[in-house]
């Protein structure tokens, strides 16, 4: 079983795939462009998704999709207008993935309150691996949760068919 996590952002979104419990894969897509005109940027975006499910996946498709969804509300040093550009990119992303794998449970994931430093350390220990970026480290915190998620699922529909 596959899972992947992706931490979108408006110029740098990460990958991070956990196979069968080992983490495998972490890689970030940088996407540059025009701070205004995001719809090019959201199109290099896709494209970028395309690719790596590509390269990377070799046309499996993950069980499930985590995808961290933008925080509601606006952070200090934040604009609205950034803020309504990463939703923008967050669309794109959960768009690409379910057209990429419609049988997948894709789901969106708030952004956790656990502090990125503790974060990358707990997934260091429990992977044995390290990331390029906090991006990184965010996806594969974000898949970690999803193998959580896809085991969970597992386990209930062998329930269903075995009637326990």
């Amino acid at each position: 079983m596959l899972v992947l996590g992706i931490d979108t952002g408006l110029v740098k979104t990460a990958l991070a795939v956990i196979e069968e419990g080992v983490a495998r894969t972490r890689l970030t897509i940088s996407v540059e462009g025009d701070n205004e005109d995001t719809g090019p940027r959201y199109a290099k975006l896709r494209e970028s998704l395309e690719m790596a499910a590509r390269r990377v996946l070799k046309g499996i498709a993950p069980a499930v999709v985590a995808v961290e969804q933008p925080e509601l509300g606006i952070r200090k040093g934040h604009d609205a207008a950034s803020v309504l550009k990463l939703y923008g990119a967050f669309a794109v992303t959960y768009a690409e993935c379910a057209r990429l794998w419609p049988g997948a449970h894709i789901m969106g994931v708030r952004a956790d309150t656990v502090k990125k430093s503790l974060r990358a350390g707990i997934m260091r220990a429990k992977y044995r691996v390290e990331c390029h970026n906090s991006h990184e480290w965010d996806a594969l915190w974000l898949s970690d949760y999803a193998w959580d998620i896809a085991r969970a699922r597992e386990r209930a529909l062998r329930k269903v068919h075995h009637g326990a």
